[in-house]
């Protein structure tokens, strides 16, 4: 933390447990039925704003935000977190991610994606 506010790297790290909780959760669920779930994770700068003044929504925009969506879409793995090679670089910094098991389970995969052409991703299976 830097005065207070969580840095990229806690960002990071707290987005991927939480994308991992909520596998857990809806590969663990009581409904008897399946569920799918899909994960993108990139780090980068993005725009926010907010819609409508009548009806305020906040959205989100920016290469980040395609390139995460798109790495939802494009995951080799079904009900697991894809990341980008930049969110791996930022996890290693992490002594909490290098001392967890999920740090083991990122398995490499080539993808292509939709204006990137075909780049390094990691796949974490909960």
């Amino acid at each position: 933390y830097h005065n207070g506010a969580a840095s990229e790297y806690e960002h990071a790290w707290q987005m991927l447990q939480f994308a991992e909780q909520a596998l857990k959760t809806g590969l663990h669920n009581n409904t008897g039925g399946t569920i799918t779930i899909s994960c993108g994770v990139h780090v980068g700068p993005f725009v926010g704003v907010v819609l409508d003044n009548s009806k305020p929504q906040y959205d989100v925009f920016g290469d980040t935000v395609n390139v995460a969506s798109r790495l939802m879409t494009n995951s080799p793995v079904k009900n697991s977190v894809h990341i980008s090679q930049a969110v791996r670089n930022v996890l290693l910094d992490i002594p909490d991610f290098l001392a967890s098991s999920t740090a083991a389970m990122c398995v490499p995969h080539v993808v292509s994606l939709k204006g990137k052409g075909m780049v390094d991703t990691y796949t974490i299976t909960p």
